[in-house]
């Protein structure tokens, strides 16, 4: 009795906190002897749900795997920019990655880990600064 009643409380917990992540967009750009563009693929991922609703920023923090389905490793190093997107009602993430085999047709993997953000005066996300304009040559950041 005590273990159903613990995998219910589980299953619970997991639907009322679940979030979703669509793609909602791929572009891939292929290079050919007369153009000179690069050669990446470009996805953008839709992270949505109640939770999700409650930060105000989203970004990518760390891409792990991303494989296409003939074994070729899609992972870019080193691409990331530490770039916040605000979060209307879906926070929309954008991955950048090398080109996949010209053979694929999936991605086989992809993972990663995405961070949200709600920053406030109190866990010192944000400064409100009272009359700065008269405050000149004065440090205004917090000590």
């Amino acid at each position: 009795m005590k273990i159903s009643a613990i995998i219910l409380l589980l299953l619970i917990s997991q639907i009322c906190f679940s979030q979703s992540i669509a793609v909602t967009k791929i572009e891939e750009n292929r290079s050919d002897s007369k153009s000179s563009f690069s050669n990446n693929i470009k996805i953008e991922l839709k992270v949505s749900g109640d939770e999700v609703r409650k930060y105000k920023s989203i970004k990518l923090a760390e891409l792990t795997t991303a494989i296409d389905d003939q074994g070729l490793d899609l992972y870019k190093k080193n691409t990331f920019d530490a770039k916040y997107n605000n979060i209307d009602i879906d926070g929309i993430v954008e991955v950048e990655m090398q080109k996949a085999s010209r053979k694929a047709n999936v991605i086989k993997s992809l993972e990663g880990i995405i961070n949200l953000y709600n920053p406030t005066i109190e866990n010192k996300g944000e400064i409100h600064i009272l009359n700065f304009t008269k405050k000149t040559n004065e440090n205004l950041l917090p000590a």
